[in-house]
């Protein structure tokens, strides 16, 4: 399912739209050596930290081994090992009491976390027509979904006085931020240059695109 001339170190900055008002910025970051893949996002609103999300990945499969995700209320520790997910998600409230969820659950040994998808989706063997399905784990419902992967097409993305060829991938599946959909760049190294999440009303786009190209 992979290109792997498309497995590369990639970083973008992307502006987040809530309801059409801006929110927040994120970050993804997609550091590859010999032995991990590190995928970082990390989100911004008004200078305040609001979440940081370590994933390490195989190289070779790009399958999820360990995720750690800070986020305001809740830190989840999770590492993926044969066709267990086992880990510790704590939440806290607005008064300060803790509650803690030990996870030891089986999943299908190709699960990936939830997290993953967009490090994930710019490094698929893009082509119009072309369908993938993984198995996608979700630590807030405790649940594996098979989630689907389509390559509706090529499209041009107008984007700050400009057109970008872009691929268009849409997801589906049973899980709570699905439907989703990503424009990636069709040029390489590719890029994401637009997600958006109907069901929140949810749209991230990328703002450092144009200082590269």
């Amino acid at each position: 399912m992979l290109d792997r001339t498309e497995v590369v170190n990639r970083s973008d900055t992307l502006a987040v739209r809530v309801a059409g008002v801006s929110a927040t910025v994120a970050v993804f970051d997609f550091g590859v050596s010999p032995d991990s893949i590190v995928s970082t996002v990390v989100a911004f609103a008004r200078d305040s930290l609001v979440q940081h999300v370590v994933a390490i990945l195989d190289p070779g499969s790009l399958r999820t081994r360990e995720v750690r995700d800070s986020m305001r209320g809740e830190q989840v520790h999770l590492t993926y090992a044969g066709n267990r997910v086992r880990g510790t998600r704590l939440t806290r409230d607005s008064v300060g009491h803790t509650d803690t969820v030990a996870l030891n659950l089986r999943s299908d040994s190709n699960s990936v976390d939830r997290r993953t998808l967009p490090a994930l989706v710019a490094c698929l063997s893009l082509s119009p027509g072309r369908a993938f399905t993984l198995p996608v784990f979700d630590s807030w419902t405790l649940h594996t979904a098979a989630v689907r992967l389509f390559v509706s097409g090529r499209t041009t993305l107008a984007m700050a006085g400009r057109s970008l060829d872009a691929y268009r991938i849409d997801v589906t599946g049973d899980l709570w931020m699905l439907p989703e959909t990503f424009y990636i760049s069709a040029y390489a190294p590719r890029r994401i240059l637009r997600i958006e999440r109907p069901r929140e009303r949810l749209v991230l786009e990328v703002t450092n695109e144009m200082s590269r190209r």
